[in-house]
């Protein structure tokens, strides 16, 4: 429940009402700002400077400044941070039986009553002035590092820079390493399947002709 004295808006309007009010303490800040004070890790003060009139087409305008003292959830080290937050409000006031607004990009506040509370009136407005950021500093410590794996043409040239670095120390580059180089010989020595096979590769003329039948029968 919204704590302090519901004002009429219209007549507010019509006199042209100045309206400042300062909130702190952790109970009157939870009555007066219930959500707002669940959206902080903790609320400290609240303060607004507000002023109704009535413009040259008959509308409602409430303008005036906000202020918001919270503590903060970092989103990089999840550590609260005290914040003074600072906000400016320009808006139509609606109450029931009201024509709809006919003026173009104007943010309205569509009242069920003719009454509300001063933080009635401002609560949304302070939850808007909320950042989706809290740190953000170039140079933060909790700044997560950015590493990106090298490109493909980064990979393609290490060899032959480790082979010009090597040269140019006047120390010969490591040979190459071929580590399936003798493995038709191994193969060949041990007489296997596959060393036969690759006998037969290196000497097509080695392959075994197999015997035909003769066409003739026996003793023909």
């Amino acid at each position: 429940m919204h704590s302090g004295k519901p004002i009429d808006v219209r007549d507010a309007a019509r006199r042209g009402a100045h309206y400042e009010r300062r909130w702190s303490g952790p109970t009157a800040l939870a009555a007066a700002f219930p959500r707002l004070e669940a959206a902080v890790e903790a609320l400290r003060e609240v303060a607004v400077d507000i002023r109704f009139s009535v413009d040259m087409g008959g509308h409602r305008r409430l303008n005036g400044t906000l202020v918001v003292v919270a503590e903060l959830s970092c989103q990089r080290c999840e550590n609260p941070q005290t914040r003074e937050l600072r906000g400016t409000l320009e808006c139509l006031l609606v109450v029931p039986g009201d024509p709809e607004p006919a003026v173009q990009d104007a943010d309205a506040i569509e009242l069920d009553s003719v009454k509300a509370t001063l933080a009635q009136l401002v609560e949304d407005d302070l939850l808007l002035a909320l950042p989706s950021q809290v740190c953000t500093r170039d140079d933060c410590e909790h700044m997560p590092q950015m590493v990106f794996p090298p490109a493909a043409t980064d990979l393609a040239a290490e060899p032959a820079a480790a082979h010009s670095a090597a040269r140019a120390a006047g120390t010969p580059p490591a040979e190459r390493q071929f580590p399936f180089a003798n493995l038709r010989q191994q193969l060949l020595e041990r007489g296997t399947d596959e060393g036969r096979a690759a006998q037969e590769l290196d000497d097509p003329g080695s392959r075994a002709t197999p015997a035909r039948d003769d066409p003739r029968g026996d003793g023909q």
